[in-house]
């Protein structure tokens, strides 16, 4: 069985690896953590909409196809921002 010595066994404070961070330093500014947070909110909320939109449009059931004023209600806003848009 080999014994290692002292200083072997001993790490120094001062000997960090790249890329490690102390206790006292921040990994991340509060704007950074701010803008993260808000995307975990938002991101899925828009995937969320994106593929209700999506399965309303494609299944065969009643419902968006068959109703005329849903159509109006969904162009026109489309209309509008593709306008601004150009």
């Amino acid at each position: 069985m080999t014994r290692l010595r002292a200083a072997e066994v001993m790490v120094s404070d001062s000997l960090q690896l790249p890329g490690s961070h102390t206790d006292l330093e921040e990994v991340m500014s509060r704007e950074s953590r701010m803008f993260a947070g808000i995307l975990l909110v938002i991101l899925p909320t828009v995937m969320y909409g994106g593929l209700s939109l999506l399965s309303f449009l494609t299944r065969d059931g009643p419902g968006y196809n068959d109703n005329p004023l849903l159509h109006d209600l969904w162009r026109a806003p489309v209309m509008r921002t593709l306008a601004s848009i150009s």
